[in-house]
C-alpha cells in the first residue's frame, strides 16, 4: 500500500523536505503532478489558492520514506488575487551515477493561465452566440407561387450577426429579409435578435417596404449601443405579379440575372444601415421578373472571402457563376456559388459568415 501524506499549505508556496534518495509525486487538486527525487533537498511546490490541499505520494516501487515531511515558508511577492506557479525538480547525478541532489526550477505562469481562462470564456461566448444565431434562422424555405427559393448561412470561426428570414404577410405575399449585424459574438447575436423581431413586427402591419425600414430604423437606433448597426434588405415577393418590391438599408445590392440578355446587374441601395442614425428615410424599388430570371441576395462574407494570396472573391466572380449556371434551379445555383467560394478560398480560414438567398422565377 502506498503511503500518502496530505499537506495543507497555509501560503501559496511551501518548501517540502524529503528523505534521502526517495522518489515522490507531488499532485495538485488540478490533477497536475510532478515526479521528483531528492537527497534532503528542499523542493518548492505551489497551490492554486491559500489553504489548498496538496498530496505527497510515494512513487510505485520506491520504499516508503521514514523521514517526516515538514512545511516551511518561502518568501514570495504575490500579485493581487494570487499567482499560478509552475515548478519542476530534476535529479542530479555525479559521474558515477550517484544521486547527489536536484536541479529545481520555478516559473510564474500567471499571465499564461489568465490567457487560457480568457480563451475558455471566449469559446463559451462563441457557443452561446452560435446557438442564438441558429435558433433564429428559418427551419424551412417557404413555397412561393411562381418562385423557387434557396437559402443558407455558414457561420464563420468568429460568429457574426448574419441572418435571413421569411415572413408570411397577411395579404398572402411573402416577405424576405437578409441582414448583417456589425460586430461579433454575443453582442452581435443579441442585436441580430432585436433587429429581426422589430422588422417582423413592423412588416406585419405595414405593407410598404420603405416604411417598414423607416420605422424599424427609429426603433433600433433608440436601443442601439454606440457603433452597433445592421445592414438589411427587406423585400416582398408577389407571385401573381412576378415582382420583388424592396427597400435596402445599406446592404450589398441585390443581383439580378436576366436570362434574355445573359447579364447580371446590381440593383440600387435605397438607404443607410439600420441603427446608424434615427430619422432616416428609405426609398422603395421594384424588380419585374420573367420566367428563368434569377436574383441573389448575399452578405459581404461572400464577396470578401479571401484566398491564400489575400485576394477577395469579389462581385465579378459571383456574377460569373450566376451567368454560367442561370439555367439551373435556385438550390443548384446556390450550391454552385458555395462550391466556387470553397475552390477560391482553398484552405484559407473563413473569418465572416457566408449567407445566401437565391430566388428564381418560374
Amino acid at each position: 500500500m502506498r503511503k500518502v501524506l496530505a499537506i495543507t499549505v497555509a501560503l501559496m508556496i511551501a518548501a517540502v523536505v524529503l528523505s534521502p534518495a526517495m522518489g515522490y509525486t507531488i499532485q495538485s487538486a488540478g490533477n497536475q503532478s510532478y515526479s521528483v527525487q531528492s537527497e534532503k533537498t528542499n523542493y518548492t511546490i505551489s497551490a492554486g489558492t491559500p489553504g489548498h490541499a496538496l498530496t505527497l505520494e510515494t512513487v510505485p516501487g520506491k520504499t516508503t520514506p521514514s523521514a517526516a515531511v515538514q512545511v516551511t515558508r518561502v518568501p514570495y511577492s504575490f500579485k493581487p488575487g494570487g499567482a499560478y506557479l509552475w515548478t519542476k525538480a530534476s535529479p542530479l547525478y555525479d559521474p558515477g551515477g550517484k544521486l547527489i541532489g536536484a536541479i529545481e526550477t520555478m516559473r510564474d505562469v500567471t499571465e499564461h493561465r489568465q490567457i487560457e481562462q480568457k480563451l475558455e470564456r471566449s469559446k463559451a461566448e462563441l457557443q452561446i452566440a452560435a446557438e442564438i444565431q441558429k435558433n433564429f434562422l428559418p427551419d424551412h424555405t417557404p413555397s412561393v407561387f411562381q418562385f423557387k427559393l434557396a437559402a443558407v448561412t455558414i457561420p464563420a470561426m468568429e460568429v457574426g450577426g448574419d441572418f435571413y428570414d421569411f415572413i408570411s404577410l397577411p395579404d398572402g405575399r411573402q416577405g424576405l429579409v437578409i441582414a448583417d449585424v456589425a460586430g461579433k459574438s454575443i453582442p452581435a447575436a443579441l442585436f441580430m435578435a432585436l433587429s429581426r423581431t422589430i422588422v417582423r413586427a413592423n412588416a406585419a402591419h405595414q405593407p410598404q417596404t420603405a416604411e417598414v425600414l423607416r420605422e424599424a430604423n427609429n426603433m433600433i437606433a433608440e436601443d442601439a449601443s454606440a457603433g452597433m448597426f445592421v445592414t438589411l434588405f427587406y423585400g416582398i415577393l408577389d407571385g401573381k405579379a412576378h415582382t420583388l418590391t424592396y427597400a435596402n438599408a445599406g446592404h450589398p445590392p441585390l443581383l439580378v440575372f436576366r436570362t434574355g440578355g445573359c447579364r447580371c446587374t446590381e440593383q440600387e441601395v435605397t438607404g443607410v444601415a439600420l441603427g446608424a442614425m434615427d430619422g432616416m428615410e428609405y426609398e422603395e424599388r421594384q424588380v419585374q421578373f420573367l420566367p428563368g430570371d434569377v436574383a441573389v441576395l448575399y452578405t459581404d462574407g461572400v464577396t470578401e472571402a479571401v484566398n491564400r494570396k489575400g485576394e477577395m472573391y469579389g462581385l465579378k466572380r459571383l456574377c460569373s457563376v450566376m451567368t454560367r449556371n442561370g439555367h439551373l434551379s435556385a438550390q443548384e445555383i446556390m450550391e454552385k456559388v458555395l462550391d466556387d467560394i470553397s475552390e477560391f478560398s482553398g484552405d484559407q480560414s473563413q473569418y465572416d459568415d457566408i449567407t445566401l438567398v437565391v430566388l428564381k422565377a418560374e
